[in-house]
């Protein structure tokens, strides 16, 4: 059991917030400890962070707190390893001793230098193909966060029609305290009277201003939450990602009449209740990869990693397609992206390269 004191707890709170969204923490030790330190007013050693981090390290999801893709899956591994198995042994001796081999999928060096068979290989490959590349995904934070997220706007169905209102219902008024009113009439000096009676009107009228600024505020957010909505009906409807149109600040600002600036604020870390769950408003908003003379849509990002994930299930498993092949196909449906930007999808979906899903299938065989 790792001896956990108030300060090591503290830091592991700290190491938290610098943890990255997929969960990895690639800020290094001694600027963790720096800014920590920085932020107590205290000079805070790096062998301190080292055991705040192994503390979140001991949470989950596992992997959680790693520094690199080698630390997260050795992580996952040492959580599962409670019964001393022989190919989760193996596979901990793969990653830790021949990490680059196994990145270069170099499958034989690694046999032959760890004198292992073909078949303790393959049972160790396909237990790394299980583990998870990120701790910590979108499906993960929603059910970590969503008890507290508390949602600014809701669209509801109506008759098929959509209806965008605030979460907050309630009135914005002043009121004054009444106690400060008996203070002010029970004052004797007429002089000191008066001045309290002007203080105490000028406080109503700042109060005032506060609030017709806040209603002014409300207004500005349901214009701007309506503008989504005309702009993504489909997605409203649906719930699915899939059906969002290409949609960037710049267009809600234009319909709205309002500032981009504003228009930034207003969808900056706010959510939407819909009748298919909350979504967070900026994930709603997504440039256009490509855009056809021919009058045909716009092609968002998600859209583009769906087709390459499908292009990919239907290639011939033993002769896959290369990144470049793939921009082809995608020409042919009137999608016109560069092989890199083929690349950084096909990274996001989780599809390995040509070369090494032909190993995986070979192995697998």
């Amino acid at each position: 059991m790792m001896s956990i004191t108030p300060k090591i707890l503290d830091i592991a709170i700290y190491i938290v917030g610098e943890l990255e969204g997929d969960g990895y923490l690639r800020r290094g030790l001694e600027d963790v400890a720096y800014n920590y330190g920085f932020s107590n007013g205290q000079i805070t050693s790096v062998s301190l962070v080292e055991e705040a981090l192994k503390l979140v390290q001991h949470c989950d999801p596992p992997g959680i707190g790693a520094r690199n893709l080698k630390e997260c899956l050795l992580l996952q591994l040492k959580r599962i390893n409670k019964n001393n198995n022989s190919i989760i042994a193996s596979t901990l001796e793969i990653i830790e001793s021949k990490y680059n081999e196994l990145t270069q999928h170099d499958v034989e060096k690694i046999e032959q230098d760890l004198k292992m068979d073909r078949s303790t290989m393959e049972k160790c490959l396909q237990l790394i193909s299980k583990l998870s590349p990120k701790p910590f995904v979108e499906t993960n934070k929603y059910e970590l966060f969503r008890s507290q997220i508390v949602p600014e706007f809701e669209v509801s169905i109506e008759e098929n029609s959509l209806f965008v209102s605030l979460t907050s219902q309630d009135p914005i008024r002043v009121r004054v305290n009444e106690e400060y009113v008996k203070i002010i009439i029970a004052k004797k000096n007429e002089k000191r009277k008066k001045q309290s009676i002007n203080y105490f009107q000028s406080m109503i009228s700042d109060a005032q201003m506060l609030v017709n600024v806040l209603r002014d505020r409300e207004t500005t957010m349901i214009n701007v939450m309506k503008v989504i909505v005309q702009m993504q009906p489909d997605f409203f409807r649906s719930g699915n990602l899939k059906d969002l149109k290409p949609m960037i600040l710049q267009d809600v600002a234009s319909k709205t009449g309002f500032d981009i600036s504003a228009v930034s604020r207003i969808t900056s870390n706010k959510h939407v209740q819909t009748p298919f769950g909350i979504f967070c408003l900026k994930n709603l908003f997504m440039r256009s990869v490509s855009h056809e003379d021919n009058g045909q849509m716009a092609t968002t990002s998600l859209q583009v990693q769906e087709l390459i994930q499908k292009i990919v299930n239907e290639e011939n498993k033993n002769e896959p397609l290369s990144d470049s092949e793939i921009m082809n196909l995608l020409k042919t449906q009137g999608i016109h992206v560069a092989r890199r930007t083929i690349v950084k999808y096909r990274e996001l979906s989780g599809i390995p390269n040509s070369s090494t899903r032909k190993k995986q299938n070979y192995l697998m065989n």
